[in-house]
């Protein structure tokens, strides 16, 4: 996978990768790894679409999503 083409990073640490048909994302990386053992977690996921002519990722992730933090994520954002 090749950042920019088919591999994208959502946060620090944290990156999703188009594989065939599919969008994988490292969710087990050291420091979240351990919160997936514990009983009753679960993963909770959306599906999401967007014009990304008319929208960038960037900007998607700020005002839409959010950045997971206060700082640089609009108000009324998910995050």
């Amino acid at each position: 996978l090749n950042e920019g083409v088919d591999l994208v990073r959502l946060s620090s640490g944290c990156y999703c990768g188009k594989i065939n048909t599919m969008f994988v994302i490292n969710g087990f990386y050291p420091s979240e790894r351990a919160k997936y053992g514990v009983q009753g977690a679960c993963i909770h996921y959306m599906q999401i679409t967007w014009i990304p002519e008319r929208l960038s990722w960037a900007t998607f992730r700020r005002r839409v999503w959010g950045m997971g933090g206060m700082h640089g994520t609009d108000l009324g954002s998910l995050g």
